[in-house]
């Protein structure tokens, strides 16, 4: 049995979306690299730092759940395609609670060094 035949306005419609996807997770990507080439120097520096890592990944998570739904939406996409996308989506989320846990670490210092306790060593 042949698989039913797509319109190419469906066609169209799908490759688009991928397309704006795509466009997403670049731009993500792109700016999590930027990041990435970034050294803090002082405490307030790394919570700023690692506040925009969360926002960064959690935006990365959107997408990839965005990706993720349409992939269990549709019949014809493989189980291997739906299962990639469900683990690039939780890697992301780990990535959030990883800089938001880092976050709160590095307030904590910043506090402690604003209020002249010393930082942890």
């Amino acid at each position: 049995m042949t698989a039913p035949a797509r319109s190419a306005l469906y066609v169209r419609r799908r490759s688009l979306f991928l397309d704006v996807v795509l466009a997403g997770l670049d731009r993500t990507t792109t700016a999590l690299s930027g990041l990435h080439a970034h050294h803090p120097a002082t405490a307030a520096e790394h919570v700023a730092h690692a506040r925009r890592l969360v926002e960064l990944h959690s935006r990365r998570a959107r997408w990839w759940a965005v990706l993720e739904r349409s992939a269990s939406d549709r019949l014809d996409a493989h189980r291997v395609h739906r299962l990639a996308v469900i683990e690039a989506r939780a890697s992301a989320d780990e990535q959030v609670r990883f800089w938001l846990d880092a976050a709160r670490s590095w307030e904590a210092i910043a506090d402690r060094e604003r209020t002249g306790r010393g930082a942890v060593a």
